[in-house]
């Protein structure tokens, strides 16, 4: 008659509203879906007999819809997304229990989140974290308020995504849930590390470490190396990311997708240590593994990683072929971030190859699609794939005003934006920024003597020195 199904594992209150559609006598039966454990019990309680009228009726029927939204696999998210909709506005609108509600807040922010609409997950993730506050459940409050902050680190709401972090692990902490405290660890650890932060990210890279391995979690421990391996990779340190990347190799017991992920992150790490011939070796391997439907976001980004290494070795278009595949693959996807990046990546090859004109409009569709975003650092990268063909023009002026805006916009914005989030052939660090602009500046001067362009490069070159910041 009823399937029930809320996510609360297998332990826990059940709501059940069952509607005869004529009176009787009735047997209620429970079956479980799987096979119960040993020593399982069920109890029904607070059981109640009554006339069924017609909001009983629609409140059944909103629970049915709750459930079977739980237990089908819509492969259209679009389609998943409007399902999840309704099911909550019917479970709102016909009074169904509150923890319910709070589950179908924190599956919506789940939907939203797979169309890449970031605000409008973070607000469902707030919500149900908000509704299981009220109930009393600081676990679940715990597991949304991570999900709220993973995704508020994409609009990028940085202040709100630690915020939400460090509530979610102080809860953990004061209840004693590993779980959700090795979770938060790794995730206020990754933070700290994307930004080579290592007073504040190696605390809680080694507390989630410790605690996956006390759990015999290797995903979990993954995820934390992982960010240990960032962590010295930002510090410069690639002897100490590549033997991290090698230990997980070698010693954990990795899914699929994992095990492509660090295969990726090790040939990325190679291109950044200047060995690009080693880096195509483990991209090769981790596209191996990347053959399921499932696995193309995962595809597209070693195709990235591809190009990167192509640049390297100046095979300009072998690199472009490899970012032009992964734009295809995010457009499908629906990742309008990651589009923008791989058109600034296409403009970096179109650029080498010396097809000015291809390159500078494929910087504007990324910086068309950054000011949509509303993402003033991806807008800042766009302005400096435009500077930077500008230079290679030969025309200087306008390359220093799109340098000069970029630069506006790194300095308004900080550093909002973890560095892994671009995966850009150049300008990868403030560094980066400020010295092509100072180069661009002297090689004006050597041009046309002048005392104001002298100035303009000495204010840049002390704004650099007195900043610690990375794109």
């Amino acid at each position: 008659i009823s399937v029930i199904d809320s996510p609360n594992s297998s332990s826990g209150r059940e709501p059940v509203l069952l509607v005869t559609r004529r009176s009787g006598t009735f047997t209620i039966a429970i079956t479980p879906n799987d096979s119960p454990k040993p020593g399982t019990s069920y109890r029904i309680s607070g059981v109640q007999i009554r006339r069924a009228s017609p909001q009983d009726r629609d409140r059944a029927a909103a629970l049915q819809g709750y459930y079977a939204a739980r237990q089908g696999v819509e492969k259209d998210k679009q389609k998943q997304l409007q399902t999840r909709q309704t099911v909550l506005a019917t479970l709102e609108r016909t009074a169904a229990p509150q923890d319910l509600r709070a589950y179908a807040a924190r599956d919506l922010g789940s939907a939203h989140a797979a169309v890449s609409l970031w605000r409008e997950s973070a607000r469902s993730y707030r919500k149900a974290a908000q509704i299981f506050q009220h109930l009393g459940m600081p676990q679940q409050q715990a597991k949304a308020l991570i999900e709220a902050g993973k995704v508020e680190l994409l609009i990028p709401s940085v202040a709100e995504a630690v915020k939400h972090y460090e509530q979610a692990l102080s809860l953990a902490r004061a209840k004693g849930y590993e779980t959700e405290d090795a979770a938060a660890s790794t995730h206020l650890g990754m933070f700290y590390a994307d930004r080579g932060d290592a007073w504040n990210a190696r605390p809680h890279i080694d507390r989630a470490i410790a605690l996956r391995r006390k759990q015999h979690n290797s995903e979990g421990e993954h995820y934390a190396l992982t960010a240990l391996a960032i962590l010295h990779r930002n510090l410069g340190e690639y002897d100490e990311a590549l033997k991290i990347y090698q230990d997980e190799l070698q010693r954990l017991e990795l899914s699929r997708r994992n095990r492509a992920a660090v295969l990726t992150d090790l040939g990325n790490l190679y291109t950044k240590m200047g060995s690009p011939d080693k880096a195509l070796r483990f991209l090769w391997q981790a596209l191996d593994l990347q053959r399921q439907p499932e696995d193309l976001h995962d595809q597209a980004n070693t195709l990235i990683g591809f190009g990167l290494a192509y640049s390297r070795k100046r095979r300009f278009s072998d690199a472009l072929a490899s970012y032009r595949r992964a734009l295809a693959i995010y457009r499908n996807e629906n990742d309008p971030r990651a589009q923008a990046t791989s058109f600034m990546n296409i403009g970096w090859a179109l650029g080498s190859l010396h097809r000015y004109d291809e390159a500078t409009e494929s910087f504007g569709r990324a910086f068309r699609l950054a000011h949509e975003l509303k993402q003033p650092m991806l807008e800042a990268a766009a302005l400096l794939g435009l500077a930077w063909t500008e230079r290679l023009r030969r025309n200087l002026t306008a390359a220093i005003e799109r340098a000069q805006e970029a630069l506006t916009r790194i300095e308004s914005t900080r550093s909002d934006i973890p560095q892994r989030e671009y995966r850009l052939a150049y300008f990868s660090s403030l560094q980066d920024a400020y010295d092509f602009t100072i180069d661009v500046l002297m090689e004006q001067y050597d041009l046309r003597e002048s005392r104001e362009l002298l100035e303009k490069a000495d204010r840049k070159s002390t704004r650099l020195n007195s900043s610690h910041i990375t794109i």
